[in-house]
């Protein structure tokens, strides 16, 4: 038997947490002929990295996994062990690539003076600049950063 192109699609949960809130969207695509779905695999990492690959028959009396079973039409081993251990190497290999494209937590804003500190150190600065040790430029920037603006 001839297969037309085919494409693989890995869909990830957070937390390997598959609740079958999937199953309407997919059935209805199934439904309508946009989509065949010709093999499934179920591929779950613990903690430690250790990944366990479970056949959708073998899930048992899981409703959520004895419905995507249904829409699927059988194909023995069209999807390799080797296969399977690349597609959940990548996802790993994603799932590390965004925490670390996560942005760094925001660092804690520097405490601005206390008001009589900040009265004095922009008095500090009005005699700086009347002593002509700063210029007008300085002497606005360097306010501007007392006044955090």
């Amino acid at each position: 038997m001839a297969l037309a192109p085919i494409e693989v699609l890995v869909i990830s949960f957070p937390g390997n947490q598959f609740s079958g809130g999937i199953i309407p969207e997919i059935e209805r695509l199934v439904g309508n002929d946009t989509i065949t779905i010709i093999d499934g695999l179920l591929v779950t990492q613990d903690a430690d990295g250790e990944v366990t690959l479970t056949e959708f028959e073998e899930l048992g009396a899981d409703n959520d996994a004895a419905a995507l079973a249904d829409l699927m039409n059988q194909l023995d081993s069209l999807i390799s062990d080797d296969d399977v251990a690349t597609l959940a190497e990548m996802q790993a290999q994603m799932e590390a690539m965004k925490a670390q494209q996560a942005p760094p937590p925001p660092a804690p804003a520097a405490a601005a003076p206390a008001g009589d500190d900040l009265m004095t150190q922009l008095s500090k600065l009005a005699d700086l600049k009347a002593a002509g040790v700063l210029d007008d430029a300085e002497f606005a920037a360097a306010k501007a950063k007392l006044l955090g603006t």
